[in-house]
């Protein structure tokens, strides 16, 4: 469960910049006033490859295109997720972060995978560490009421919102 005292954050004011496959810098603050979901992983990863697959179903969701999707690796070379993206299609938009980078402190687990949900306020509403099947039917309705949730209105998050 989210402590929104400790994991508050706004897009806005985060100056946190991941790169795309190509090397160009895309700030996080680029996805202000969407409903964000956000996948930290790996291509070395297992739990993480064995979740991609539900991860692209939601993306794929034609009710859910307002829903920014990002897969940010944290791999050690762009080109190792490059690569594994060549072979392994994904739907969400994937970027990589440089091992000299820090993850904004909000995001930072003790493992991954680890997945965020943002509202349009930027407010974190999930968090979970682990694999999961994020296209549950649950996943999916939360997702959905962010979209029609205006960006000042407070969100009520519950990790519990997939099954593992």
């Amino acid at each position: 469960r989210v402590d929104r005292r400790q994991r508050q954050m706004c897009i806005r004011d985060s100056h946190w910049t991941a790169r795309d496959l190509d090397g160009k810098e895309v700030p996080f603050s680029e996805f202000q006033g969407h409903p964000v979901f956000l996948n930290i992983w790996a291509t070395w990863c297992p739990p993480c490859r064995a979740e991609l697959p539900s991860i692209n179903d939601l993306a794929a969701r034609s009710e859910l295109k307002e829903v920014v999707f990002l897969c940010v690796s944290v791999d050690d070379t762009r080109e190792t997720v490059r690569q594994f993206v060549a072979s392994t299609p994904l739907v969400p938009r994937v970027l990589w972060i440089d091992p000299t980078t820090e993850l904004p402190p909000e995001f930072q687990t003790d493992g991954i995978p680890a997945t965020f949900i943002l509202d349009r306020s930027g407010s974190i509403v999930v968090s979970e560490v682990g694999a999961a099947n994020w296209n549950a039917p649950e996943v999916a309705s939360l997702l959905s009421t962010l979209i029609k949730r205006p960006a000042n209105a407070q969100a009520t998050g519950d990790s519990s919102a997939t099954s593992k």
